[in-house]
């Protein structure tokens, strides 16, 4: 859930959550559409087993109106502190706490009023120019039931901020339904199919009812042979394929990126994406090294092979879609009239390929 920006493109605040967590978590609000550009908010709530834990994710433009935005900050913190719940409010918030001036104060007899402090960060934004910690990480909680850490991702002006706290975290077994496929229940599938009565889906005319029939009589011979059963599925953990090597390439990019962010030369800049480079082409190696390790030690040789494709298929998979097709020199956009006409090229495929033999066999003759 979050809030999603309906007059400007890019921006809002975005919240996912694993979908193994047991604890249950609620969307509780997000600040009205009124607020976009201003301070965008999306405020969650999270069962434990005692109580009940509040995050607030909080975007606000560096050219808002502080006065303005916090107005929505109360307005949500008003949602989520009828009691004394826990509360992690984080985001950006533009307003540097390394400077203390008038809208470092603001903020924080506002938060104040709500029993929250602003925890004390590094530098979370560095530029050739500047140091600045704009974004930031509010609580309600004890200190010994919180930490925090800045992460220099390499991949945004903006430093990430982790905050991991102390709680009943609780994870649900992933579960599936399957059917036990094996010599035996396929025999058993075998000997159903066998005593069945086909006389019905052979004597029915219409094409529709005829495979309804059929797939009724099979589900039931499925059900009793094969019947679905739950199964719990094993941690499928991606295994970490770097190492020391690749990461003293990645701290070595971390490094000449921040310098070149420091400094702003071009020079700085190229040694940079060099480093980039090298570090992407590390990672490329150690990946390719691990799926032919994994192929040299299996059992099953064809089946991991297959495993890989079906990998990396679905890691290039897209989203596509046919909206027009050009027949004759003339473009179709009705879905009816592209179904028409692929249905006819396919069922007639067979009898313009016997045509195109015939006259390249008279061809041939003459």
């Amino acid at each position: 859930g979050g809030f999603n920006r309906q007059n400007h493109k890019k921006g809002g605040v975005a919240v996912f959550a694993k979908s193994n967590v047991q604890n249950d978590i609620t969307l509780v609000s997000t600040s009205n559409p009124a607020s976009e550009c201003i301070c965008e908010t999306t405020l969650l709530k999270i069962k434990l087993k005692k109580q009940q834990l509040y995050i607030l994710g909080v975007y606000r433009s560096p050219s808002s109106n502080l006065d303005q935005a916090i107005e929505v900050l109360m307005a949500q913190l008003d949602n989520a502190l009828t009691t004394n719940n826990p509360m992690i409010v984080m985001g950006d918030i533009n307003v540097d706490a390394m400077t203390v001036n008038e809208n470092t104060l603001k903020l924080e007899e506002a938060l104040l009023g709500y029993d929250l402090r602003r925890l004390k960060l590094p530098p979370t934004r560095i530029t050739h120019s500047s140091q600045t910690s704009i974004d930031f990480i509010c609580t309600n909680m004890s200190e010994a039931d919180i930490s925090t850490q800045v992460l220099d991702t390499g991949i945004s002006d903006h430093c990430a901020q982790l905050c991991n706290i102390n709680t009943d975290k609780r994870l649900i077994p992933a579960q599936t339904l399957t059917r036990k496929i094996n010599k035996y229940t396929m025999e058993d599938l075998r000997l159903l199919l066998e005593v069945k009565d086909w006389s019905k889906v052979l004597q029915t005319s219409n094409v529709d009812d005829a495979f309804e029939m059929f797939q009724k009589t099979l589900q039931q011979a499925l059900d009793i042979s094969c019947p679905l059963s739950t199964m719990k599925l094993k941690n499928n953990n991606l295994k970490k394929i770097w190492d020391a090597e690749s990461n003293e390439l990645k701290d070595n990019y971390l490094e000449a990126i921040n310098r070149a962010i420091l400094t702003g030369k071009p020079e700085d800049k190229m040694e940079a994406a060099q480093k980039k480079k090298a570090y992407d082409l590390k990672l490329k190696t150690l990946k390719k090294e691990e799926i032919a390790n994994r192929f040299e030690e299996a059992d099953n040789k064809t089946k991991v092979l297959w495993n890989i494709i079906n990998q990396e298929r679905k890691s290039r998979t897209s989203n596509m879609q046919l909206d027009t097709l050009i027949v004759n020199r003339e473009t179709i956009s009705s879905p009816t009239e592209i179904a028409n006409h692929l249905n006819e090229f396919f069922a007639t495929t067979a009898e313009r390929t016997l045509m195109n033999s015939t006259q390249n066999n008279k061809h041939t003759k003459t």
